[in-house]
């Protein structure tokens, strides 16, 4: 989460900011979209363990079978 939340921060709105201010535009959509896909990455890597959306129901199997 640390690494998503500093690529929404210090990368895509950093880049947004350069752009604002006069910057290349080309150079800084490439950085925006490396930006984006480091992002989607660490959030299907989090969907795949079950971290995202409060937990899943995998884990109610897990505690139903140590339980039981």
């Amino acid at each position: 989460m640390v690494i998503i939340a500093i690529e929404l921060a210090r990368g895509i709105a950093n880049d947004v900011y350069m752009i604002a201010r006069g910057y290349d535009v080309t150079v800084f959509i490439i950085w925006i979209v490396i930006h984006t896909l480091v992002i989607l990455t660490g959030l299907l890597a989090l969907g795949r363990t079950g971290f995202v959306a409060g937990g899943s129901d995998r884990s109610v199997v897990l505690q139903r079978t140590v339980t039981e």
